[in-house]
């Protein structure tokens, strides 16, 4: 007999608490952090002084480095010379292009030069720790209907890469985001998916979703790219009001229209870069909404209610509803975050 507490733990009425709030993630203010791993021939990392003995006994971070960014070690990284970058805290994206900026001249005053390497990749943290699952849920399944598009758009090698797995190279990830967003069950998430190419197991950690697809590239351009295709899905989500709209504005209609208005002024870009002709595009996006539905319907997200968590005295911080002006109800309509038409290229791209 199942027990009153898992009978109450599956409902779907149940309220929904923020992700910083079922996993106690430490609480950020950003919305976007950057890993920058490279290899080459001399990185600045930090000022040392030795002993006699040739012991460490001052460390000091080298002051080449640019203020926005920390030095450390990765010991996956080979070559001559290597080094991983971190943004020293979450910023916003709009401070994105300019600290990519000031590491790329930090590189080029330094004189590194950067190597062409498999070993080497981006990835991108997006702050969510203050979403609620619906909006999560609604991210994660914009970003794998696109997965296998992106994934060759990030590098050849990149696809079934053993560090950045797709959804369509380990069902366990769909299976383990599907515990989450049904049951509200933070243990669902686990070590085991670190390696995926969209990374939930830092939510435990650091309240944001991993993005591990991009390969390590030596032209700033392309990071600007790939952070700003994750932006507007990012800002998209917000304006879903039900993960299931977003696979349903997938049906009847056309599968570039749909792709241009989920990618915007990167749709171009993108397909262009993929090495994927439009047959394949086509039968990727199928896969992906197929992928993506497992998660959109999962629950009932119509009886979904967000709540903030009770103080540790038990009392709720659900605030009073609104007292409701008489008078006839509007109708619930599904929202369209399709924003913008297809172009002249996707239609060459999509022979229409």
């Amino acid at each position: 007999m199942t027990s009153p507490f898992i009978r109450k733990a599956i409902r779907d009425d149940q309220k929904g608490l923020t992700i910083k709030d079922i996993f106690g993630a430490r609480a950020y203010n950003g919305e976007v952090g950057l890993e920058i791993e490279v290899e080459g021939n001399d990185f600045p990392k930090y000022e040392e002084k030795f002993d006699e003995y040739g012991g460490v006994i001052e460390r000091h971070r080298d002051p080449n480095i640019p203020d926005q960014w920390d030095y450390t070690h990765d010991g996956s990284l080979r070559g001559e010379d290597n080094a991983e970058y971190i943004l020293a805290g979450p910023t916003m994206f709009d401070e994105v292009p300019e600290a990519i900026d000031d590491l790329w001249q930090m590189f080029e005053d330094f004189g590194s030069v950067l190597d062409d390497s498999n070993r080497t990749s981006i990835h991108v943290h997006l702050n969510v720790q203050d979403w609620h699952l619906d909006r999560l849920c609604s991210f994660v399944a914009m970003y794998l209907i696109v997965e296998d598009v992106f994934t060759h758009w990030c590098g050849d090698h990149r696809v079934g890469n053993l560090f950045c797995l797709r959804a369509k190279d380990a069902p366990g990830i769909v299976s383990r985001l599907s515990q989450l967003f049904q049951h509200e069950n933070g243990f669902a998430i686990n070590g085991g998916m670190h390696y995926s190419g969209l990374n939930a197991h830092a939510l435990k950690k650091l309240g944001s979703i991993e993005v591990r697809t991009m390969r390590g590239v030596k032209d700033p351009e392309l990071i600007k790219t790939w952070v700003g295709v994750l932006e507007r899905l990012y800002h998209l989500s917000g304006d879903v009001k039900d993960p299931r709209d977003v696979v349903s504005g997938f049906s009847g209609r056309p599968r570039a229209d749909f792709l241009s208005d989920l990618l915007g002024p990167f749709t171009s870009q993108i397909l262009e870069g993929c090495g994927m002709n439009s047959h394949e595009v086509s039968e990727s996006l199928r896969e992906g909404i197929r992928i993506a539905q497992r998660l959109c319907y999962c629950r009932d997200w119509s009886k979904y209610e967000k709540q903030e968590a009770p103080d540790v005295f038990g009392r709720s911080n659900v605030p009073e509803p609104e007292p409701q002006a008489e008078g006839p109800s509007v109708p619930s309509v599904p929202v369209d975050f399709m924003m913008l038409s297809s172009t002249g290229v996707i239609e060459e791209l999509f022979n229409l």
